[in-house]
C-alpha cells in the first residue's frame, strides 16, 4: 500500500479560503435578503449533496458487478462517503429555512387549501424532519460498512467474505434508490407541493449518479498528474468516458419522457410547473438547459477518442458539473424569484462556500487514503489488474 494521493492535502487551504470568502458573502445575503439566501443554499446544497450520494450508489454497484472502471475510481469514491456526516450537518440551515422554502409549513394557508389539507399527513414538519434523519442514517450506516468491509486497497481472502459485502451493496442499493427519490421528493418537489411527477426522483439519481463518475474521473486524474496510478489507462478512461455519456443520455430519456406524460395529460396542477420555466428569463434558462445538459456534451463525447483523452475528460466534467448547478437553479429558483431576474449573486456566494468547504473536507479524507487500490479476491472482473500498461500523462 502507497500512500499515493497524500499531496491531496496540499488543496486543503485554497479550497478553504474559497469556501471562507463564499460563506462570508452567504452570511451578507442572509442579513439582506433570506428568501434568496435559503433559496440559493438549496440549491448549493444539492449540488455538492449529489457527489457523496451517487459516490455511494457507484460502489454499491461495482461491488456488485465489477469492472475495471471500479478499481480505477474506488479509492475517490470512498473518499466521497466518508464525508457523508459532514452533509447531515450541512442540511441544518435547510431545516432553519423550512418555514421560507416549503408553503405546506404554512399551517394557515394548509388549513383553506384542500390539496394541501389532503397531503398534511405527509408533508408535515415534524414527519418531513423525521424522514431526512432516517435517510441520513441510512446513508452514514452504508458507507460505514462499506468502508469497514472492504476498504479501497484490501485483499479479500474469501469468497464469503466477498459475498457478505454484495449481499450488503444489494441490499444497500434498493436503500439508496428510495431514499434518494424520496429525498427529491421532500426537499425539492414539495416547494411546489401541488405539483407532481413519478420521475422526478428518478431525475435527480441519474444528476447524482453523473456528478460521482465525472467528479470522482476529475479527482483520479488530477491525482495521477502527482502521483502515476496503473488504474488510469485508456481503457479505464474510455469506460469511464462511456459511462458518463450514458448518464447524458439517461438524464435526456427521462426529462424528455417527464415533460412528455406532462404535456399530453394536459392538466392545470402539472402543467403550471413548466409554464413556470416558461416565463420571462426562464425561457432561456430552460433552452440553456436543455442545449449543455444533452444536446453538447452528447456530440462532444460520441467520439470514443474524446472518451479515452484524459486532457479532454478535465476539459468536458467541469462544464458538465456547472450544467449540475445550473439544473438545480432550474428546479428550485423559479418559486422564489421572480421572472425578469432569475439569476441572483447568492447562487455563486453559496456554492462557493459550502463547495469550497466540502472539497476542502474532501481532499482531507483522500489525503489519509490507503492509496491506490491492490486487486482483490472477487469474480467477474474484480480480481483483474490494469491491463493498458500504456498510463497516459495530462499535459499541465
Amino acid at each position: 500500500m502507497t500512500s499515493a494521493f497524500a499531496s491531496a492535502g496540499s488543496l486543503r487551504r485554497p479550497l478553504l479560503v474559497v469556501g471562507a470568502i463564499g460563506l462570508g458573502l452567504s452570511v451578507l445575503g442572509f442579513l439582506v435578503d433570506r428568501t434568496n439566501f435559503f433559496a440559493a443554499y438549496l440549491q448549493a446544497y444539492l449540488f455538492v449533496l449529489a457527489f457523496p450520494l451517487g459516490a455511494l450508489g457507484l460502489l454499491m454497484i461495482h461491488n456488485l458487478t465489477g469492472g475495471l472502471w471500479g478499481w480505477t475510481l474506488r479509492p475517490f469514491l470512498y473518499a466521497g462517503v466518508q464525508t457523508m456526516p459532514w452533509m447531515a450537518l450541512f442540511f441544518v440551515p435547510v431545516v432553519l429555512g423550512m418555514h421560507t422554502l416549503y408553503p405546506w409549513t404554512n399551517a394557515e394557508l394548509v388549513h383553506h387549501d384542500p390539496a394541501l389539507l389532503a397531503k398534511a399527513g405527509y408533508l408535515n414538519a415534524n414527519f418531513w424532519i423525521g424522514r431526512a434523519v432516517f435517510y441520513f442514517a441510512c446513508w452514514i450506516v452504508l458507507a460505514f460498512f462499506l468502508k469497514r468491509w472492504l476498504l479501497p486497497g484490501t485483499k479479500v481472502e474469501s469468497y464469503p467474505a466477498l459475498h457478505r459485502v454484495q449481499r450488503l451493496s444489494a441490499a444497500g442499493l434498493i436503500i439508496y434508490m428510495l431514499t434518494a427519490s424520496f429525498a427529491a421528493i421532500d426537499w425539492v418537489m414539495s416547494i411546489e407541493p401541488k405539483w407532481f411527477s413519478s420521475l422526478f426522483g428518478a431525475i435527480l439519481v441519474v444528476g447524482q449518479a453523473t456528478t460521482g463518475f465525472g467528479f470522482g474521473t476529475y479527482v483520479a486524474i488530477l491525482m495521477h498528474r502527482r502521483y502515476p496510478n496503473p488504474w488510469v489507462t485508456h481503457r479505464n478512461l474510455h469506460d469511464l468516458g462511456k459511462f458518463l455519456f450514458m448518464c447524458v443520455m439517461l438524464w435526456g430519456y427521462l426529462s424528455v419522457s417527464q415533460y412528455l406524460l406532462i404535456w399530453m395529460a394536459n392538466l392545470p396542477e402539472e402543467t403550471f410547473w413548466y409554464q413556470m420555466r416558461y416565463d420571462g428569463m426562464w425561457k432561456w434558462i430552460s433552452t440553456i438547459l436543455a442545449l449543455t445538459a444533452f444536446f453538447l456534451p452528447f456530440f462532444i463525447l460520441l467520439p470514443s477518442r474524446v472518451k479515452k483523452n484524459a486532457d479532454a475528460l478535465m476539459k468536458i466534467i467541469p462544464f458538465m458539473l456547472c450544467v449540475r448547478l445550473l439544473e438545480n437553479i432550474y428546479l428550485v429558483a423559479p418559486s422564489f424569484r421572480n421572472a425578469a431576474m432569475p439569476l441572483h449573486w447568492l447562487d455563486l456566494a453559496t456554492v462557493l462556500g459550502l463547495g469550497g468547504v466540502y472539497c476542502a473536507l474532501y481532499f482531507t479524507s483522500l489525503a489519509g487514503s490507503p492509496g491506490i487500490p491492490m486487486p482483490v479476491l472477487a469474480p467477474h472482473g474484480h480480481g483483474a489488474e490494469p491491463q493498458d500498461k500504456n498510463v497516459p500523462r495530462p499535459k499541465h
